[in-house]
């Protein structure tokens, strides 16, 4: 099961995205650890396949990355629940 990292500007004027939010949770594990930044796991998408899924849920203006993550990671003054779960679901 491949791990993403999918992280996003959401520049249009609405200050909710419950589809986007909906979206990714759908796709697998997840964990939502920054502001616009989560983790998502999925053993039947790639990360542009991810991506397509995404952008249907978004507006043309906003941008959004997604990125596959293995072991090899580092963080700073993250939430230690946040740490837990990425040092349990990242791996190669």
């Amino acid at each position: 099961m491949a791990s993403y990292l999918v992280t996003y500007d959401l520049d249009s004027n609405d200050a909710d995205y419950p589809d986007l939010f909906r979206a990714i949770e759908s796709i697998g594990p997840n964990r939502h650890i920054q502001k616009s930044v989560w983790i998502v796991k999925s053993s039947s998408m790639s990360s542009s396949q991810v991506r397509d899924f995404l952008i249907k849920t978004v507006h043309a203006d906003d941008s959004l990355i997604v990125v596959t993550v293995g072991s090899n990671w580092a963080a700073f003054n993250i939430d230690k629940e946040d740490s837990k779960w990425m040092t349990a679901n990242i791996y190669s």
